[in-house]
């Protein structure tokens, strides 16, 4: 007998396709792989006390990892914040804080 005949039909897909499947259980809904990042990225976007020049969120094992720049210090904890999107319980915080160095930033050194 084949070997690939003793499989059945959902066993014989690639490991691409399997991967794609647990991904949908994953993340709730059929369609959506990149739905938690984007509502973690909508929600701190969407802070009135926190101004990004660039945010990036990636998914991680039970969570999200934050990386940008955020340009001024707040505070806030950026981690609960995140946190609090549903669906999200670690946080890795890669954000980097531009301080400003005073009024003479424009003076030549």
């Amino acid at each position: 007998m084949n070997r690939l005949a003793a499989f059945g039909s959902a066993e014989m897909q690639s490991p691409r396709g399997s991967r794609n499947q647990s991904d949908k259980r994953a993340h709730g809904e059929p369609g959506a792989p990149h739905r938690l990042e984007q509502a973690v990225q909508r929600h701190l976007l969407s802070h009135p006390q926190l101004r990004f020049s660039t945010l990036v969120i990636r998914r991680i094992p039970n969570g999200v990892c934050l990386q940008g720049v955020l340009e001024h210090s707040v505070d806030l904890d950026v981690c609960s914040l995140a946190r609090s999107v549903a669906g999200v319980n670690e946080v890795l915080n890669h954000l980097v804080v531009r301080h400003s160095c005073g009024s003479d930033q424009s003076e030549a050194i």
